[in-house]
């Protein structure tokens, strides 16, 4: 721009304006790319706590991811009289990977992998005992037309674990990785087994759980 009356302008070299009009394209990108990512980190789902699987083949396949997962014990409370025989070679997989033991309650089918820990549930809460390990866990639930019954709890040390059971005949699962629920869930089941007696004791001979098992 020159002075006078009227003023006059002198174009700028088109090299500078190019330059320039670049320079703030690219800052307006830079800006916009800033602004996706931190959208991008706003929008990052979280892991949902809770699954839900229908049907045994989905159930038998997260069953094989427990068996193969990296943690020190696998622990699984069954309820089914007849015992756990449809998932003994994963059992047996497992044994191989992990400490294994099973819970049953009293009266059912024993029989598991060679290298099972093998616990007869004992009573170690007279509440629990009688409003939900009898009233729930060991017999069907009637509600609003339909009948579920339990048939396992697996945990995977106290940081997963898969329940399966049935609802009008149908084999359902629920994953649970919510760190509350896992560890009382685990805390239950360590204190049935400590009150418990290992299968192969008399009834009435309880065990103490720990690195040795000591019959008294």
């Amino acid at each position: 721009m020159r002075q006078g009356s009227p003023l006059r302008y002198r174009p700028e070299e088109p090299g500078v304006v190019t330059a320039k009009l670049r320079g703030a394209l690219e800052g307006a990108a830079d800006r916009a790319l800033s602004g996706l990512d931190e959208l991008r980190l706003e929008a990052r789902p979280t892991p949902a706590p809770i699954w839900y699987l229908d049907g045994e083949w989905s159930i038998r396949r997260h069953l094989e991811s427990l068996v193969h997962g990296d943690y020190a014990a696998l622990t699984v409370v069954c309820m089914l009289r007849s015992g756990p025989g449809e998932y003994a070679a994963l059992l047996s997989e497992a044994v191989g990977r992990h400490t294994v033991e099973v819970v049953f309650p009293e009266g059912a089918a024993q029989a598991c992998p060679e290298g099972v820990r093998v616990t007869v549930a004992g009573e170690f809460c007279p509440f629990f005992q009688e409003k939900i390990y009898g009233k729930v866990f060991s017999r069907p639930i009637d509600h609003e037309g339909s009948v579920f019954s339990l048939e396992y709890i697996f945990m995977a040390d106290d940081e997963e674990s898969l329940i399966v059971y049935t609802e009008n005949g149908r084999r359902k699962g629920v994953i649970i990785t919510l760190p509350f629920i896992t560890c009382v869930q685990h805390q239950l089941a360590r204190k049935m087994i400590a009150g418990g007696r290992d299968a192969a004791a008399a009834p009435g001979q309880k065990i103490y759980t720990g690195k040795e098992r000591v019959h008294t």
